[in-house]
């Protein structure tokens, strides 16, 4: 579980400090594009940005293991400081070699 919220921690750290071009190179851009998320951010809420959550925000992600063995689907709902919110970024981690986890941005949905 360590490893699904360090990824999280570090998708949600580029998104809140504009560095899609990181996410780009590892890879996690495959489904979504950089222009996708910050129009869905930008229509969602228009006059906030997302904030980096606390360290305890992070035990209450969803983590769905497939059951092939291959990966997790995660979600976990943005925050702004105005508090916690219905927009739910959807990752899909899949395991590589020697049991590292590569992360794919699925999609940004309000759940």
């Amino acid at each position: 579980m360590e490893e699904i919220i360090k990824i999280c921690k570090h998708v949600i750290e580029c998104m809140v400090n504009d560095n899609y071009e990181l996410l780009e190179i590892e890879g996690a851009l495959e489904r979504v594009s950089e222009r996708d998320i910050k129009r869905v951010l930008h229509e969602y809420n228009p006059d906030e940005n997302i904030i980096i959550p606390p360290e305890e925000y992070y035990k209450k992600i969803y983590v769905n293991k497939y059951n092939d063995g291959s990966g997790y689907h995660v979600d976990v709902d943005l925050l702004y400081y105005s508090g916690r919110s219905d927009l739910t970024l959807q990752l899909d981690l899949r395991q590589k070699e020697e049991n590292e986890l590569e992360v794919i941005i699925d999609d940004l949905r309000v759940l």
